[in-house]
């Protein structure tokens, strides 16, 4: 069954100098029971966004009883840029990981190999024992404070328990997907190291154990908290007494207890299978979470993968009865026709040849960049592949963005012209990939079949194109947008795009205005 088979569509227009739209979705046969709100802000780049998020925490920050904001992020470096913004430090943390939270990480080899061999932080921490104030210490105890919001990348979201928060914020599109499995010889072989503990019972390991053999998801979600407890309490033992690396690395445990829930939950698995491993969507993730607490979910993407998301919100619906969801998606249409796009001649700039299309197009691009930057004087950045840029982030003299890595950035929110070199991607594995999770039940589409005319390279598979156009096409289109197009510059001028490539998105040129330079 399609996305649209199964889900309920409604439009409206507003009558607005905008052009906003609101759609709202659900499935067909919602009825009365409880659903599940996702509100997606998907106005486009430009509009006030994420403006008016840290301006509502800044708001909050003054209140005497404040609310406890959560804001997920795509990756640390945008939640500590976003925290840049907050004005009153104290009412909120940004949580990071061991790695780029531990002020010691990048230097002490010991703590390295502890986290590479999968070590609990208890373990590491009082196995340290780091003299000086400890950020990654300490950030767990204050966002557990009344009135304290958070900012985090996706990758926190086991840690934290969204019952916690009055207000839930996804800031970009949640994409990556992390790994849990069902190993039942190495989970007893972690339940079975808490003998050691001094304060755990054998009837207790003992039941653990036979709930595991069983896949007993309710016995095991009887016993999660006290198991989590305890394995903290040993766990600090074991590093406080621990004599070198390899005897904490050898006696912790490090048994995550919260992945045999999901894993269970999500493979509904209750056969005899003894080792098993699950691929989960971080977007699955925020679902499960938002089922827990029963709470609301806002999203801010201005590029809104509509079809990915509903895709994975009908799996979550099927695995989980119980989970109904509502979306509701705001829109906009601003055009700004002063922006020209030139696009130059009809090369793919593909990344296998890159190299030899740029020198043969080198004297173009270079007479591109002179013009703009020295004889106008305008501020020039180049979109383009990771692999061209050096280590001062420089490409042809000129500041950097790189395909897949601009989501939320806004220092090139003053730059005046960009020039995009490359057609954006897919590997075929992402197509496979993408297949096997929403189209397993239709016959196999011919893969490696794209249309190939008019400056396009996109599959002819109607589905698998709109899966290219949502995850790469949007993805250039944020990044052609950190330079704000739709509006001006201070001295009343328009940005100005180049493009040596293909694949020129749809939205950029309804936005835009198109002109072929041969």
């Amino acid at each position: 069954m399609t996305t649209s088979n199964y889900f309920k569509h409604e439009i409206k227009f507003l009558d607005d100098e905008i052009g906003t739209k609101i759609e709202i979705i659900h499935c067909r046969n919602l009825k009365s029971q409880k659903s599940y709100l996702s509100s997606v802000n998907a106005k486009q780049p430009g509009t006030g966004k994420s403006t008016n998020l840290i301006n509502n925490i800044n708001e909050n920050n003054k209140l005497e009883n404040k609310k406890k904001i959560l804001v997920v992020l795509p990756t640390h470096e945008l939640a500590e840029e976003m925290g840049k913004k907050i004005e009153n430090k104290k009412y909120f943390v940004i949580l990071k990981g061991l790695k780029p939270g531990c002020m010691n990480y990048d230097k002490d080899d010991e703590i390295r190999k502890m986290y590479e061999n999968e070590v609990p932080t208890a373990a590491i921490c009082s196995f340290k024992k780091c003299k000086g104030n400890c950020h990654y210490r300490n950030q767990f105890s204050i966002y557990k404070k009344k009135g304290i919001s958070v900012l985090m990348p996706k990758e926190m979201l086991h840690v934290i328990d969204f019952n916690d928060f009055d207000e839930i914020y996804i800031d970009e599109r949640v994409e990556g997907t992390f790994l849990i499995e069902w190993d039942q010889v190495k989970i007893i072989k972690q339940i079975t190291k808490l003998w050691n503990h001094p304060k755990v019972k054998p009837d207790f390991l003992n039941s653990l154990k036979e709930a595991v053999r069983n896949k007993d998801i309710g016995t095991l979600s009887s016993l999660s908290d006290e198991f989590i407890k305890k394995a903290n309490e040993y766990n600090l033992l074991v590093g406080t007494n621990g004599k070198s690396v390899s005897s904490v690395m050898d006696r912790a445990c490090k048994l995550r207890f919260s992945n045999l829930i999901m894993f269970l939950e999500f493979e509904k698995e209750t056969g005899e299978t003894k080792y098993y491993k699950s691929i989960i969507h971080y977007q699955h993730l925020l679902f499960y979470k938002q089922l827990d607490a029963g709470c609301k979910i806002e999203y801010l993407c201005a590029s809104f993968p509509q079809e990915i998301f509903l895709n994975r919100l009908k799996k979550f619906e099927k695995l989980f009865p119980a989970y109904k969801g509502y979306v509701v998606i705001c829109s906009t249409n601003i055009t700004n026709k002063g922006v020209i796009i030139y696009k130059h001649g009809d090369s793919g700039f593909y990344k296998n040849h890159i190299e030899n299309q740029i020198e043969s197009s080198k004297s173009r691009i270079l007479k591109v960049i002179k013009r703009e930057k020295y004889n106008r004087g305008k501020k020039v950045c180049i979109l383009t592949y990771k692999k061209l840029v050096n280590n001062k982030k420089k490409f042809f003299g000129c500041d950097v963005i790189w395909f897949g890595a601009s989501h939320g950035i806004n220092k090139f929110a003053e730059y005046d012209v960009i020039i995009v070199i490359g057609t954006y991607m897919l590997n075929m594995d992402a197509y496979i990939e993408y297949y096997l999770e929403n189209m397993e039940d239709e016959c196999l589409p011919d893969f490696s079949d794209f249309t190939k005319e008019d400056g396009i390279l996109k599959p002819k598979d109607p589905k698998l194109r709109k899966f290219y156009e949502e995850l790469i096409e949007n993805d250039v289109y944020d990044s052609v947008h950190r330079l704000r197009p739709l509006q001006k510059r201070k001295d009343g001028a328009d940005v100005v795009i180049h493009w040596f490539g293909n694949n020129i998105s749809q939205r950029l040129l309804d936005e835009f205005t198109l002109k072929e330079i041969e």
